[in-house]
Order: structure tokens, then sequence, then C-alpha cells
């Protein structure tokens, strides 16, 4: 699904949250995003870079962002469709409340309000890790955000259920988070990798630096010991 030139969606509010379109101008920002979308495609098969280019440029702040801050207008991208997808279901239950609340439908429509309500909480507390350069929450909390719109049509499908929300809802919530995980990797510094390291992963690594050292060492003293004795 392509944006169109502005979006509105709902909060839990009721107040508009507006997409609004960027202007095309080739500045060097929107070189960046161009460069970030394009390695994120290739890193990525099934990434669309042009998705990823128009869901980017939807955030006014992308027009003077970093990479880093590009990553982070990301994840606002999927905050602001999660809220919205929450909101619609809501408004859902409540039109089905006429409905016998143990029903499958109205069970399932519960199910998948919990599911977007946890996925705003990942989503907020991903943005935090990235922001403290914690790469391995930032990547967990998103790909638990993620799964959230997975599980809720999977929900509708195995119980052979029309599934209540428009596809391109649920399709374009996957695909902010694809994004999101892929272009917050690509932020990343090694150095900042290194900070997000625990000290118990140090000692893991440098013991296995030290072990694989002493094999090789070993290995080069055996080829060594063997040579010698076929020239003697």
């Amino acid at each position: 699904m392509k944006f169109p030139a502005s979006i509105d969606t709902h909060n839990d509010t009721g107040h508009p949250l507006k997409w609004v379109s960027i202007p095309p101008n080739m500045d060097s920002s929107v070189d960046i995003i161009n460069e970030t979308c394009r390695k994120a495609a290739n890193s990525n098969p099934s990434l669309i870079y042009n998705f990823c280019l128009t869901s980017l440029r939807s955030n006014p702040k992308s027009q003077t962002a970093d990479l880093r801050e590009l990553g982070v207008i990301s994840m606002e991208l999927c905050l602001k469709n999660a809220t919205y997808i929450k909101s619609h279901i809501g408004k859902l239950l409540l039109l089905d409340d006429g409905l016998d609340p143990r029903s499958a439908k109205h069970e399932f429509l519960r199910d998948c309000f919990e599911l977007y309500k946890d996925a705003i909480i990942d989503l907020n507390d991903a943005i935090k890790a990235f922001e403290a350069k914690d790469y391995v929450s930032t990547y967990l909390k998103m790909k638990a955000a993620m799964d959230a719109s997975m599980n809720c049509e999977d929900r509708f499908q195995m119980d052979g259920l029309v599934f209540p929300l428009a596809k391109e809802d649920s399709d374009d919530f996957f695909k902010l988070t694809a994004n999101a995980i892929d272009i917050t990797y690509l932020s990343r510094s090694l150095f900042d990798y290194s900070l997000s390291v625990s000290d118990d992963d140090l000692e893991f690594i440098a013991i296995f630096v030290v072990q694989y050292l002493t094999i090789f060492v070993l290995f080069i003293f055996f080829l060594k010991v063997v040579w010698l004795s076929r020239k003697n």
C-alpha cells in the first residue's frame, strides 16, 4: 500500500494523528533516507524499498535527521500506527457490543486489542532502549511488537472467521516494524554495540578467544613437530 499525501489516524483520545508528506527536495537528509532504505532493502529482501522511503518521508523530522534519528523516527511511525489500530479495534468492540461476549469474534477482537496494547508498550520500551544504546533489548522489543499483527490475524484465520481489520492496516504495521528493525540495526556502530555487551558476555568472549588461540598455537606446534620428524 502506498501512502497518500496525508493519512489521518486517531489516538486513544480521538485526536487525529496526521502523516504529512515531505516536499520532493533532494537535500542531504533525503539522500540519507534513500541510502538507508537502499541498504535496509539489500540486507532484507522482504523489505519494500519504496514503502521505506514513503513512510520515513511522511514524518517532517526526517528532513533534518541523521541515521540514528531515522531509527527513532521509524519506531515512532510504528507507535502511531499501533495506536491507530488499537483505537480502531476498540471501536469495533463497541460496535459488536450486542454480540455474545463469549463468541469467537468478540473474544478474538479482545485478544487483538490486548496484543496491540502490549505492542505499544513494547514500542515505547524499544525507543528507550535504542536511545540508551541497548540494541539487544531494542531488537527483542521490536520483534515482540511485530508479532502482534501476525498473531492477531492468525486468531481469525485459524477459526475460519473473516478478519475484521483492513488488511492494509495489519500489513502496514508489519512492514513498518520490519523497517524499524533494519534501520535501527544499520544505525548502530561497532563502538555502540560494544557498550551493549554485558560483563558476562565480555568474559565469555575473552575465554573463547583465549581457548581458540591456545588450540591454534598447539596445532601449529603439532605441525612443526610432524614436519621436523619427517625431515629427520
